[in-house]
């Protein structure tokens, strides 16, 4: 993107290679308690990109950089315990967590441009029977600041613009069923 105009740059790559893993788990040790967890790796890069350009218009060798956008780790937890209350209500209490690796927005090593690691928990406690629901939940609960983007609208005067996360919130969602 050129800073004073705002003119994009769009280059392709010669080619990319993406080589990676995922791994699931799910296990109820004991009746309405339930654990998932989930791992990601990814090694996406660049395996032919000589004909890259930096922000400022300078061409340089891309060639082994990771490709944007592609965290290397990324990982999440659930754990959930759900039991009867009465004959027809029965009540929940769930835990998430979720950590994604640092990403860049492009392929320079602007740092401007680095989205850093983040984690993120989120809980939830409820009541449901077959015809309603009721829960209270709050998300981003340790109000964790992060950033998962940075928007091509950076010019000269004002820097990267970046795209935060939403901080915690709270609330109670109720459910009718017809």
């Amino acid at each position: 993107q050129d800073l004073i105009t705002q003119r994009q740059f769009i280059l392709n790559a010669e080619g990319s290679e993406n080589i990676g893993v995922e791994v699931e788990l799910g296990i109820t040790p004991v009746e309405g308690l339930d654990i998932e967890l989930a791992y990601g790796y990814v090694d996406a890069t660049f395996n032919d990109f000589s004909n890259a350009r930096t922000l400022d218009g300078e061409d340089f060798d891309a060639t082994g950089f990771q490709v944007p956008l592609s965290p290397e780790n990324t990982f999440s937890a659930l754990v959930q315990y759900e039991r009867p209350l009465t004959e027809t209500l029965t009540g929940f209490v769930r835990g998430v967590y979720s950590f994604v690796d640092e990403t860049r927005e492009d392929v320079s090593l602007n740092d401007r441009r680095l989205n850093p690691a983040y984690e993120i928990a989120d809980f939830r406690l409820g009541v449901e029977t077959e015809r309603w629901a009721l829960q209270g939940y709050v998300e981003n609960a340790f109000d964790e600041e992060y950033r998962f983007g940075t928007t091509n609208l950076e010019t000269y005067l004002s820097g990267a613009q970046v795209i935060v996360g939403r901080p915690r919130s709270y609330g109670v969602i109720a459910t009718a069923r017809f």
